[in-house]
């Protein structure tokens, strides 16, 4: 049977249940070591048959049953996931990479109508270069009344194996989350609980170790005298 379902729950023995529906409880496996009760209302003039709302969350698993503050018995619990929600909890879980793939679609075709942006010289480093002005006889033109020269400021790209490798690396750290976000939110999805990612942080964290080449290369190119 389906979460959300109604769940009968009938005795071999005359009042059994209470005709008070307060007094009648199903406890049902919600999560580990989680349990949640539900209110029973009885159904048969003799007090043998139970009804009851199964909860959302609840789990496949052994649910306990009492009446008047005492344990009537236990038994086991199977539930289905009916086809609808199934396809709703997917949809849920692969929206976030859905997004960001549209997104992504979005970003190259608007760098696609720009005839002068190329991702080879996005990923390299633009370098400033000084040339030093010369007239036509190959001497050095100097500032008017001044023995200071002139030079021409002019940028080139180098290639950068930092950059290069940030960029595979940043690749790598969204395949890595939406691995683990998929299933977490589909899991979220269907349970309503937000599931332990407490040791995924450490692989996380050592994924972001990628970007090291390129900081260090940001730290020195910062540091480094400018040349005359």
């Amino acid at each position: 049977m389906p979460a959300g379902g109604l769940l009968v729950v009938t005795s071999n023995q005359d009042r059994t249940f209470d005709l008070q529906a307060s007094n009648n409880e199903v406890i049902f496996l919600v999560g580990k070591d989680k349990q949640e009760v539900a209110k029973a209302r009885v159904v048969s003039p003799d007090g043998r048959t139970i009804v009851v709302t199964v909860p959302s969350p609840a789990k496949s698993g052994e649910i306990t049953i009492k009446s008047r503050g005492r344990e009537i018995g236990q038994a086991g619990l199977t539930l289905t996931e009916p086809p609808a929600g199934n396809w709703l909890y997917i949809v849920m879980a692969w929206f976030p990479i859905m997004f960001f793939a549209i997104i992504l679609i979005w970003l190259a075709r608007s760098l696609r109508k720009d005839p002068g942006w190329k991702l080879g010289e996005a990923l390299s480093e633009h370098l400033e270069e000084k040339i030093l002005l010369r007239d036509a006889n190959n001497q050095p033109i100097f500032k008017t009344g001044t023995q200071e020269p002139i030079y021409e400021v002019r940028y080139k790209f180098a290639s950068s194996s930092s950059r290069v490798i940030a960029f595979i690396g940043l690749f790598a750290i969204i395949t890595g989350i939406f691995a683990i976000l998929i299933p977490a939110t589909y899991w979220f999805a269907r349970t309503q609980e937000v599931p332990e990612l407490g040791p995924f942080s450490t692989f996380l964290i050592a994924q972001a170790g990628i970007f090291t080449p390129y900081i260090a290369n940001k730290v020195f190119s910062a540091v480094r005298p400018p040349s005359s």
